[in-house]
């Protein structure tokens, strides 16, 4: 009986199986990496776009700083501090280091002289102007061409040795010289001094110096210079470059 029945569940039908052929496998799968490419491509059109939008944004930001700091320095090219025509000047202008582009303030803007040769292209624009140090009490010192200088509150100006300064006192007169002081808050118009510096003053005999008395305004001739250089970091690239002299030798 039993084996009547097993030979009779052979004899059934088999059910028809259901499902996919290879060729519709690979059909979808061609398909999947279509639409897989189509995705990488957009990924890397917008990664694209968005590191030209960044480096111009970079281009721009640095534009916008550069003329920024350009701006500043040229409102205030040509500025003196001083309320007259009244210079003193005791800079030896026979120095071989004397350079009227740096050392002089007839002008806020000066021509490259022909001995810079660090640019490699365009033009050089050099601004010049005297900056504020502030007001000081002033008081007389032990030679002629020595005075001491300190605010209200006792502290001294950072005026170091072969700074060029200006000192205008409460009659607008102007005086500019070359400090040769070593010591903090003491200014020295003498020819040496304890420093060696360049230009340097005239000498004894060719000049007559200020009397200065109460207070005194303070001043430091700067001299930037803008220029086109190789850039520090890739020589194949060209940069902006800001040179500040403080005039101090």
């Amino acid at each position: 009986m039993v084996i009547n029945t097993a030979i009779a569940n052979l004899k059934q039908p088999l059910v028809k199986q259901q499902g996919i052929s290879l060729i519709e496998l690979m059909i979808s799968m061609v398909i999947g990496l279509i639409l897989l490419a189509g995705v990488i491509g957009i990924f890397l059109s917008s990664q694209q776009a968005y590191r030209a939008q960044e480096a111009s944004s970079r281009v721009q930001e640095s534009g916008r700083f550069a003329l920024d700091i350009i701006a500043h320095d040229a409102r205030l090219a040509g500025y003196t501090g001083c309320g007259s025509n009244y210079f003193n000047n005791i800079l030896d202008k026979n120095d071989q280091g004397y350079n009227p582009t740096i050392h002089s303030i007839g002008s806020g803007f000066s021509a490259v002289p022909d001995s810079f040769t660090e640019h490699i292209d365009g033009d050089v624009l050099t601004i010049k102007y005297m900056n504020t140090k502030g007001v000081f009490n002033v008081s007389q010192g032990s030679n002629p061409a020595e005075f001491h200088v300190k605010d209200e509150d006792g502290n001294r100006p950072d005026i170091k040795p072969g700074q060029i300064v200006m000192v205008v006192n409460l009659d607008g007169l102007c005086e500019i010289f070359q400090n040769t002081s070593t010591q903090p808050g003491v200014l020295n118009r003498g020819p040496g001094g304890n420093v060696n510096v360049s230009p340097g003053n005239r000498d004894p005999d060719d000049r007559e110096y200020t009397i200065f008395i109460d207070n005194v305004e303070l001043f430091e001739l700067v001299s930037t210079r803008y220029y086109i250089n190789e850039s520090e970091h890739n020589t194949n690239q060209r940069s902006l470059w800001r040179q500040r002299l403080f005039g101090d030798g």
